[in-house]
């Protein structure tokens, strides 16, 4: 590839920060929330118009209920918690969602956008939105300065720490970081309107061969069709189409295309969320794009290709799906949602036997559960695990802390990915770096106790 020399710049600095955030994601909210109310100045710089990254801008307004483990033990607390509490007053999301029997707690993304917005106010955040990072100026073992550029031209944040919430490792791979690049995985989400889920359900209940309990967050048809009588909430699992007849049967005829475009595959995967809070509106999971969303080139093909997909996919769903006879395609995400596209090489490497088993760690920031893999019936984990410290701190530089699961150290990488994870992590990474600007120590040199401390009077489930 070409290259070319650009002439060195002068650059305002906007602002001096305790600690600054890049990435306004679920993660990196909790984190400049969690800084600012530990006392340290807090600016947040967001590429987007608006906070909640891929819950927003995804549009993936469904978080997956990693709250309980398999046995119904809430294991997560703090703003994740308070998250979806804000959601449940809003009225964007449904109440009583604690429950081992409910997989994913859709939500509204509009009342997300004003939660996130709310909490960021209370809290004291300096949130630049419309800011996208360009630049880490090294001294050393530390990180000087960020560069952004912006609509009025390019500045600069200082900061004593920093906290990498971008979801891709954007400011630890300028900072010459350990990292591992890996394949993306990504989909483009959007929401159908006027659904009748009532009907979807009753349908479901009537063509028991057509529900897959071990799809996704492995749950049965009995506990699905109370979640939408009872509860108001309705979940069809992700790539569990093919066990639905009308969807088989477009494939094999191919109404249904195996693949679109040059990128687009897994057209059958049907993957559905709603609640009441939104009445008669889904959101449809159903394709996904193979490839690396750090290539422009390649990212800005799937955007163009999925919008036009979309519209076959909702033409389907008009068409053949039980309860869209009358429905209509409200919108698109802003972007297309990666899962993953590279982790941190840390400390410490969190591997899913050592979460799985619930193993202690004495730097442990907070815990979550997730998927057992290794059940046939895919069931949450009997236990929590635990999420040390050390995955989310590299050598150098040291005074930079990751805030999003999704890049944490882990093995397998995204074992973190999901919304409640991400939002434990920022807590905890967040909280971290405004104890350790305030000691003027790197951040993996944080006292441990004293961290957890912290984070034990903020509601964080710990052990």
């Amino acid at each position: 590839m070409e290259t070319l020399v650009t002439p060195a710049r002068e650059v305002p600095i906007l602002a001096q920060a305790d600690v600054a955030v890049v990435g306004a994601g679920l993660g990196g909210v909790c984190a400049s929330v969690a800084a600012a109310r530990a006392g340290a100045r807090t600016v947040l710089v967001e590429r987007n118009a608006f906070p909640g990254g891929v819950a927003t801008a995804g549009l993936m307004c469904s978080v997956t209920n990693y709250l309980v483990t398999r046995t119904g033990q809430v294991v997560v607390g703090g703003l994740a918690s308070e998250f979806l509490e804000g959601l449940v007053a809003e009225g964007g999301a449904m109440p009583d969602y604690a429950r081992t029997g409910q997989p994913q707690i859709p939500n509204d993304p509009e009342a997300t956008k004003r939660v996130l917005i709310g909490l960021l106010a209370e809290a004291g955040v300096t949130t630049l939105y419309g800011s996208l990072l360009s630049q880490a100026l090294v001294d050393g073992e530390q990180v000087r300065a960020i560069v952004c550029e912006a609509k009025g031209g390019p500045f600069a944040l200082t900061g004593a720490q920093f906290v990498d919430a971008s979801g891709d490792l954007d400011l630890f791979r300028l900072a010459g970081a350990r990292h591992e690049r890996v394949g993306s995985f990504s989909t483009l989400l959007f929401r159908m309107a006027n659904v009748d889920i009532g009907a979807l359900v009753d349908w479901l209940e009537a063509h028991l061969e057509s529900y897959d309990e071990t799809a996704d967050v492995g749950t049965s048809l009995q506990d699905t069709v109370r979640n939408w009588r009872e509860y108001g909430v309705f979940h069809l699992p992700h790539y569990a189409g093919q066990r639905i007849p009308m969807v088989a049967d477009a494939i094999a005829s191919g109404d249904l295309p195996a693949r679109f475009g040059h990128h687009a595959q897994d057209l059958w995967a049907m993957g559905m969320y709603a609640c009441r809070a939104k009445p008669g509106t889904v959101l449809v999971n159903s394709c996904a794009f193979a490839g690396d969303d750090l290539d422009v080139r390649h990212k800005s093909e799937c955007e163009a290709e999925g919008r036009l997909l979309v519209r076959v996919l909702a033409d389907f769903l008009v068409a053949r799906f039980p309860g869209f006879a009358d429905a209509y395609l409200l919108d698109t995400a802003t972007e297309i949602g990666s899962r993953r596209t590279g982790r941190l090489c840390g400390l410490h490497t969190l591997t899913a036997d050592e979460y799985r088993s619930g193993q202690a760690f004495p730097d442990a920031i907070g815990r979550t559960t997730e998927i057992d893999h290794t059940s046939p019936d895919r069931r949450r984990y009997a236990q929590a695990g635990q999420i040390p410290l050390r995955c989310l701190v590299s050598e150098r530089p040291v005074n930079v802390i990751c805030g999003s699961g999704k890049s944490a150290s882990t093995d397998p990488c995204g074992l973190l990915r999901g919304q409640v994870g991400c939002m434990v992590v920022g807590q905890g990474a967040g909280t971290a770096a405004a104890l350790a600007a305030a000691e003027g120590i790197p951040v993996a040199q944080v006292d441990p106790e004293r961290l957890r401390a912290h984070l034990a009077v903020a509601g964080v489930s710990l052990a």
